[in-house]
């Protein structure tokens, strides 16, 4: 089992640990009622922790049956997340500078398919040191590009939904010939407080994704002397939403319930709580039948 790939064993364990071995309590950790069963089902392991406890913590606690047993249900969740299927194909993304649009890539990617971890990006130029340090199970790439020891599969700048369901296909064929890995938890993956020029590029991209997705929903209909306006409405309405200065009225217009579902959806998608007023504006840019 690669356990040295959970980093979400390491954080349970250093809490654990941190408590149970706190001095004034010395590693009391009292009675586990699954310990019978642990020891019958994971008895290899159970073993193998405990003659580790005893080379790093000295032979006393190794007898402390409870506290092996608490720590081999760790190890024990660690290895149902792998049997889960919580594996997921490691990608790195190749675009013209390594920067541009990644964050907008990492935000579409992550959440279209669950099944990959972007672990970094890279450009032309330099995707080759970046993949020898990240050894991932496959490349994605906006340019045409050879690899010969990692599937590369190539993509349109801002990927098409015919990229997206090619990516689907590729991840689901890796992990069918059992690649990919245990998602590493990083320092960055932690949510903080944005500054205010992270959470103004976050307004821009999110607003560009919703755009994006609007305007593959309603192509057909999308009005087109308001063609040009309509990205830049949609750009300030994501921007009102986040700063809660949402339109609080607009004209008075009875709406199909199914265009209201399609709009409010797409921002949902991206975490934005849209009012009505907000889809009505939105409609006036559209083609559509009222009632």
């Amino acid at each position: 089992m690669p356990f040295n790939e959970d980093s979400l064993l390491f954080q349970n364990l250093a809490a654990h640990l941190t408590l149970s071995l706190e001095r004034t309590h010395h590693y009391l950790n009292g009675y586990n009622p699954f310990l019978k069963a642990i020891k019958k089902n994971e008895i290899a392991l159970f073993e193998k922790i405990r003659q580790l406890i005893a080379r790093e913590l000295g032979l006393k606690i190794a007898q402390d049956e409870s506290f092996i047993s608490y720590i081999t249900l760790h190890f024990m969740a660690a290895k149902e997340r792998v049997g889960n299927g919580e594996r997921k194909i490691r990608v790195v993304y190749v675009c013209a500078t390594g920067l541009g649009v990644t964050s907008f890539i990492q935000q579409k990617l992550s959440s279209e398919i669950e099944e990959i971890e972007i672990a970094g990006f890279a450009s032309v130029l330099n995707y080759d040191r970046i993949v020898g340090q990240i050894t991932p199970d496959l490349i994605i790439s906006a340019f045409p590009i050879e690899r010969q020891n990692v599937p590369v599969l190539q993509v349109k700048p801002l990927t098409s939904e015919k990229d997206i369901q090619a990516i689907k296909k590729k991840v689901k064929t890796l992990l069918a010939e059992g690649k990919g890995h245990l998602p590493i938890i990083n320092l960055r993956d932690v949510p903080k407080s944005m500054s205010m020029s992270e959470l103004n590029q976050d307004t821009i991209v999110k607003g560009f994704m919703v755009y994006q997705t609007l305007k593959e929903i309603f192509q057909d209909r999308l009005r087109p002397e308001f063609s040009e306006g309509f990205i830049l409405h949609i750009l300030l309405a994501v921007h009102r939403i986040i700063y809660n200065k949402q339109y609080q009225e607009t004209a008075t217009v009875t709406l199909s319930q199914k265009v209201v579902y399609q709009i409010e959806s797409v921002f949902n998608k991206y975490d934005l709580a849209i009012n009505k007023n907000e889809i009505r504006a939105i409609t006036e840019y559209l083609d559509i039948g009222r009632g």
